[in-house]
Parts: C-alpha cells; structure tokens; sequence
C-alpha cells in the first residue's frame, strides 16, 4: 500500500522534473538531462520504479484504503484527478510515470542498454498481453546491438563500464524469462553472441587478479578481484549458456562468485523451477572439471584487445594489448597501448578514472590530460592527441615459447598510414620471460612522433645515457615536467624502473623491476616526470598523486618516411635480471641489398646460457620479405614475418620457431615454414 501510495504521488509531479533546468551538477545547471537525478542514474531509477509498481498494483484493487486515502489527498490539494477509483488511480500512474517515460527516453540516456531496458520495462508494465510481439522483437535487436564487440556494448572500461551491457541484459532476460520460460533460448538463437557477453570477462581476466585498466577505470594498477556479477544477476544467464553452449568455465565463474558453492546461487529467482535440480548440475560440473579456469592466449577482434600468456599457477606473465581505439565511449587516447603482467604484479598499469574533483567536471586540464595519448604508454604525432580508430590484428602466432601479434591501425592521425606495434612474448625458463616490443609508425606527413614509456610507481636509472636539464614545450593540460635531454647516447642504452608497491597491489612478487633495453637507432631521448592525478578518495583525504618516471623517444620524419622504435622489456621479480645483453644485426634485402631500418633482428643473450635471435619483419617493406643476417652464429636468411632462433653457449642450435613465411636458413641448412599464422616449430 505504502509504495502505491508514494509511486501515486511521484506521478503527480514525474513530468516536471526536468534536471536540464533543475539540476547541479559540475557547478553548473544545463549540464545534463534527466528527471530527479541526471540522466545515467534516472535509467536504473525509472526502471527500479516500474518493476516496484508491477510488483504491487494488484494492492490497488484488492486494498480499499488505497483509494480512500489518495482521494482524499487528490481533494486537499484540488488535483483535478479525483482518484476516487482503483482506474483513476492506475491512469495516473500509467500516463505521468510511465507513458511519460516512455516518451521521453533522452532524460534518462545512459549507460547501454539501460535505457532500453528501463523503456521496455515501462512497456512490458503497461500493457504486455498487447505489446509483447513488438516488444520481443525490439529487445532482439537491442541484444543484437549491444553484443556488437565481441558480446560487449563497445564502452571502455574493463571492469566497469564494460560491463554494465551485460549486466543490463541479464535483467531483460531475467525478467522475461518470467512471462516465457524459453525467452533466453529464443534470444540466443537469435543472437549467438550472447555467449560472447558471458564468456569475455572470462577471458580477459589476467593473472587471476586483474582486468586492463583500460580507459575510464578504476585506478592505475588497481586489483579486480573477481568476474563481475552484479550480486549473482547473470546467474542465470551463466546457467543457461552452458546448457546452450557446453561451456563448463561459465559454471566456473557462477561457482566460484557464489563464495565457492552452489547453494544460494539463485535465491534471488524464486520464479526459476528446478533450482535443486540445477544446484545438483552445477556441483555435478564441478566435481568433473573442477574450478580452476585455464586460459590461453585470447584475441578479440571487435573489441579490439589480446592477451598473450604463458606461465602456469603464480609463475605467470601476461600481456594484454589495447590495438584499436574503437570504443563507444569512456575511451581514452591508447591506441596500441599494452601492459605487463608479471608474476601477482602490474608492471604498466594504464592511468584509470580521470579525477573530475579539480573543478570544472569532465572539462578541467586534468581530465584532459588523464585521457590525451602523452599519458599512456603509445605514440604520439606533433603531440596531439589520438581520435577513435580501427585497428586490425595483421599477424597473430601463439606458439609454446614464442607468441607474437602484431596490429595496425592506419589514420589514428590524420593520413598517417602506418601505426604499427608489434609484440613478441618470448620465454626464457618456465618463470622469466622478455618482450620484444616494435612499434612502426609514420608514413604520412612530415611530423615528430614522440614514444611514451613508463612503469608502476617506482624509481628510474638509466645507463648509457648522458643526461642534462632542457626544456620541452606542450600544451597546457600536459602534466609533465623536469625534462632532461640525453646529449650522448648509447647504441644500446637501459632503463630500469624499481617498482616501489606503493598502493600495495601485489603480494607473491617481490622487489619487482621492469627493464627496457632501447634498440632504436638514430632516436632524440628524453626523460621527465609524468603526474598521475590521485583518485577521488585519495584526493578528498589530501594526496596529490604521484610522479611516474618518463622516457620519451622522439624522432623527426620527412613525408613518406617510418620511424622504428625497438626495445626489449623485461618484467622481472627479487632484484634478477635475466637478460644479460640484447643487441641489433643489421636487416638485409636480399633483393637491392639495402637495409631497412624497419626490419628488425635481435640477439637477446640471457642467464640460462642461451642467445635468442628474434626477427620481426615489416609486413610493408616494398621489397621481397627475403632478408639476411649477419649474426653471431652465421648468416641468417628467412622471409618469415616472426622468427625465433635459440643457441645455447656453445653456437648449437636448440629451436626454431617461425610464422607467415616459407623458410628459414642459418649457414647451410633450410627449414621449411608454412606461410600462415600458425607457428612452424622445429627443436633440436
């Protein structure tokens, strides 16, 4: 009675709420639509009250005091709505709450599909019997819709934004499942991709703690914890995938949210028949496969992001790899951004949430600068900043030791063909591993392209670098300063950054570092500090943040050129460097008998004895890919575009691996490799 009271007089006045003229918000009015609250919350609040109203309409025609006590009120206040009838009472609510909210779904514009889903609860509330053939079809294409990206709605913000599409269609289909026991059956079917929503946080979540920290999210290295559930509101649409798909993980992830039980999972859908019987199922699964989930190197083509990994139990390294700024919204300037997992550590965290309590909301310089590309770990042009963008996995080779993929995203600024990176996650032993990171980017129009790199919060030395106080100029709302300029540089110089766990994020690796081992040639190199603005709840107790140790590498083309910025990273854990030395061989074409800068050949040396000679050819050299290398073991020729060759201390050959090529020779032996992506491996 008391909530057909309140909803009764909410709808007196629903319509005039207008937060467009009413509202403050970022110190300002005119900010945002909306009704009582802006129009992202009003979304969950409008359908919040209708699913409260279809729960307790029934009152209104068996409780006669609802009517005497509303028409009473309709009488003190000459509400030209009597009210003195369980219709006059209805009409009420269904023409000022939700007719009105059904006509006006830019007031409450917010996360997708939300909105959809509080206008379609209005719908199905106000007239279901009538509208429910319509209504099914539109609730398809929503679905449709808001899959597009792999099973995501396209936002940015892995364990936040990017999570809500999902979240908000597990409400749909939890509330219509209610009128038809095959609605989720009917939608699958009609968009497959609904397996993808469930399975992707499966499949992104690194080192069994961590999501990307990719756009506006949580904060710089902050720890995820666990799939995200929403309180167990896709429980069932877990269940019900892996009934339709066989996928036991999807069970997995139920259970293991669930505090690692079955019980309880679905006390909240007292309408589901069955549930014993399904409980039984889900601990049936997990006696069979257990709950562990295993997970393999992953790519995801719409979205727009991989992880390659390697590693087992604790003993992890993960690298995940942002290589298209395609997302929808909430996205940040981080095309061909990537970050490091090592061990239980972030070795490159991305920035996170900009801190909008600076004044001014989401238009302040710090904002700015928190989302502008010269805060992340990528490449800028003439320092601006990065538009949206598609960017295409052109090489993608997932092999035992060597696992390689490389992306392009052409025009991430304006008739800039090439904006290339490319990352080969190498294994040492069973626990250390390197990175070769090329990132290929120009042309296009004459231009300075500047590469940022950085750690988590720590400290930085550099070696082979000779470095004076200088001066660099940016815009406004770049936070970086203390420029020093190396004025002689090594062919092969060093950075190592000692990362301090300041936020305390990580507990099994200790005393953990991350080297760079500068290849490039022909480089201006740059250090400085770089601001990382507090969160919010640092900055209400009085933090300012933290200044992260910059390197900047810079080079300066003519039209049509390329810059090559090669460096191998090392994450590595108790104070142990595992590589001992990396250096470039010349790149040959067998063709002209030039080089090309943008062909790359690398000797990595390490502890275990062994030197790695890693190739990773420019896909869009106008030559012949045939290349030749004059290494430490004999002539190299291959036309492979990545290749793996490992000599232990005595110059024998151990293993090869290689991808999209015909061949390998080392001296006078030939290895045959198939031109695909798939890894040809020989060991010896």
């Amino acid at each position: 009675m008391r909530t057909l009271i309140l909803l009764d007089r909410l709808a007196d006045f629903w319509p005039e709420f207008d937060y467009w003229t009413q509202g403050w918000m970022y110190e300002s009015l005119e900010s945002n639509q909306g009704y009582i609250s802006y129009n992202i919350d009003s979304a969950f609040e409008i359908y919040e009250l209708a699913m409260a109203y279809d729960k307790v309409i029934e009152v209104l025609y068996k409780d006669p005091r609802v009517c005497e006590y509303l028409s009473e009120k309709a009488a003190q206040t000459e509400n030209p709505n009597s009210k003195k009838t369980p219709e006059q009472v209805k009409k009420n609510i269904d023409d000022r709450f939700l007719r009105n909210s059904i006509a006006n779904p830019q007031k409450y514009w917010s996360n997708p599909p939300h909105t959809d889903l509080a206008l379609f609860t209005c719908r199905a509330v106000l007239d279901w019997e009538n509208d429910k053939e319509v209504l099914m079809d539109d609730i398809a294409e929503i679905i449709i819709k808001n899959t597009k990206y792999d099973g995501m709605t396209g936002e940015s913000g892995m364990s936040g934004y990017a999570t809500m599409g999902k979240h908000a269609i597990a409400q749909l289909c939890n509330l219509f499942y209610q009128a038809d026991p095959d609605f989720i059956e009917k939608m699958y079917e009609r968009c497959p991709k609904l397996y993808d929503a469930y399975r992707f946080h499966i499949d992104l979540f690194c080192v069994n703690k961590y999501y990307p920290v990719l756009g506006d999210d949580s904060y710089f290295g902050m720890i995820s914890g666990v799939y995200p559930n929403s309180g167990g509101v896709q429980n069932l649409m877990l269940y019900k995938m892996y009934r339709l798909t066989g996928d036991p993980d999807l069970i997995k992830v139920l259970y293991r949210g669930n505090g690692f039980r079955s019980k309880d999972a679905f006390k909240s859908f007292g309408y589901l028949d069955g549930i014993k019987e399904i409980m039984a199922e889900i601990d049936a699964v997990i006696k069979k496969e257990g709950f562990e989930i295993k997970l393999d190197s992953v790519k995801k083509d719409e979205y727009q992001i991989a992880v390659l990994r390697t590693g087992s139990g604790q003993d992890r390294t993960e690298v995940w790899f942002n290589f298209g700024t395609n997302k929808t919204s909430h996205d940040h300037g981080d095309a061909m951004v990537y970050g490091i997992y090592h061990l239980d550590a972030d070795m490159m965290p991305d920035n996170g949430y900009p801190n909008v309590a600076y004044g001014d909301g989401w238009r302040s310089d710090v904002v700015v600068w928190n989302r502008v590309s010269q805060a992340h770990n990528t490449v800028a042009y003439n320092k601006s900043n990065q538009p949206r963008g598609n960017g295409t996995a052109t090489l993608w080779s997932i092999g035992d030791q060597f696992k390689v993929i490389r992306a392009n995203q052409p025009n991430t600024f304006p008739n800039v063909k090439k904006f290339e990176r490319s990352l080969a996650l190498v294994n040492i032993n069973k626990v250390n591993t390197y990175i070769l990171d090329v990132f290929r980017v120009g042309d296009g129009p004459a231009g300075s392209y500047e590469k940022y790199s950085r750690s988590n919060i720590g400290d930085m030395t550099t070696t082979g670098l000779t470095l004076e106080g200088t001066t660099r100029e940016y815009p406004k709302y770049v936070y970086m300063d203390n420029f020093k300029e190396s004025v002689k540089t090594d062919d092969v110089w060093t950075v190592d950054w000692a990362i301090t766990n300041e936020l305390r994020q990580f507990t099994y690796g200790n005393n953990m570092h991350l080297k760079m081992v500068d290849l490039s040639q022909g480089e201006r190199v740059f250090t400085s500090n770089t601001w990382l603005p507090p969160s919010m709840s640092m900055k209400s107790q009085g933090h300012e943040g933290f200044q992260l140790p910059t390197v900047i590498t810079e080079k300066t083309l003519e039209q049509g050129e390329v810059a090559t910025f090669v460096s191998v990273m090392e994450p590595y854990a108790r104070g142990v460097s595992h590589v001992k030395s990396a250096k470039r061989y010349p790149c040959i074409s067998a063709k002209d008998g030039l080089e090309y800068d943008s062909n790359v050949a690398v000797a990595v040396e390490t502890t275990d004895g062994y030197t790695d000679v890693v190739v990773l050819l420019d896909p869009d050299v106008p030559v012949h890919f045939d290349m030749s290398f004059e290494t430490d073991f004999g002539t190299l020729e291959t036309d492979s575009q990545s290749c793996l060759l490992r000599f232990d201390s005595e110059g024998n050959l151990k293993l090869i691996r290689a991808s999209k090529g015909t061949y390998v020779r080392i001296g006078k032996e030939e290895y045959i490799v198939e031109d695909k992506d798939e890894i040809t491996e020989y060991d010896f």
